[in-house]
């Protein structure tokens, strides 16, 4: 099972459709508010990487992975939307991008 399938199932049982999972360097995992948790560090914190996973039914699972060891986990519904998303945030731009494999950088044209 993939680390997006594991999230989703995470997410499944604990019923949190609308919350995001944050795990610590230090191995604490927690729960937070989807979207506002990120929204606010992304302000204040580097971004390393973003690496996004679609699924069969236009989903997608985000992970993103800060400078400081501190891993974001979501699932949207739609990966067009999380496309569009991540190209409307200006302090993401240029963060490298993994999307299903295929490296490219925030904000430029082949996103998604």
């Amino acid at each position: 099972m993939g680390a997006g399938a594991q999230h989703r199932l995470r997410h499944l049982q604990k019923g949190l459709a609308k919350m995001a999972e944050v795990t610590y360097p230090n191995g604490k995992k927690t729960w937070v508010k989807n979207l506002g948790w990120l929204i606010k560090r992304i302000a204040v914190y580097h971004v390393r990487s973003i690496s996004v996973y679609t699924d069969q039914w236009g989903g997608a699972d985000l992970f993103v992975h800060f400078q400081d060891g501190t891993d974001y986990t979501t699932t949207f519904a739609s990966a067009t939307v999380l496309a569009d998303w991540l190209n409307a945030r200006k302090n993401l731009q240029g963060v490298m991008l993994f999307w299903d494999f295929k490296v490219s950088k925030i904000g430029e044209s082949n996103n998604g």
